[in-house]
């Protein structure tokens, strides 16, 4: 099993209501439908577009990442929960989506160091630096 349990403790998000196989699927139908209106934002802002449109484009792409990384974490404590040997090749694919989700908007992380930032909390939920050391770690324990 997979022995990394840090940031993977979702028991007090997960409710009657809200149990984990409807929170993943709702977070996948989020993402499906984010990216729908991603494509129609895209097609809206054309070939000429702003540098300031372009700064949105990448914080609504941006958000649908978040989208996806929520559910595939969300798939992963699953597995993680009930683990058998026999869903290390379902783990090891959740786990190279979320990475290449990461991956994808890093370029956008960089060029707009605002994304992330969480108002309320007064602090960076991610940033291009966090999403460089998770990537980097990777290859490091990929390389083991």
């Amino acid at each position: 099993m997979p022995t990394d349990s840090r940031g993977d403790d979702f028991r007090e998000c997960l409710t009657e209501t809200f149990p984990l196989d409807d929170v993943i699927e709702r977070f996948h139908q989020i993402g499906v439908r984010w990216g729908v209106g991603l494509r129609q934002m895209e097609h809206a802002f054309g070939e000429k577009i702003s540098e300031s449109s372009k700064l949105e484009l990448g914080n609504a792409r941006i958000c649908g990442a978040v989208w996806k990384s929520t559910e595939y974490l969300f798939r992963i404590y699953k597995l993680k929960k009930e683990w058998k040997d026999s869903f290390l090749p379902e783990y090891e694919q959740w786990k190279n989506e979320h990475l290449k989700n990461l991956e994808t908007i890093l370029p956008y992380l960089e060029k707009d160091p605002r994304q992330g930032f969480h108002l309320e909390g007064d602090f960076h939920s991610f940033s291009a630096e966090r999403i460089r050391q998770i990537l980097w770690s990777a290859q490091i324990k990929e390389e083991r």
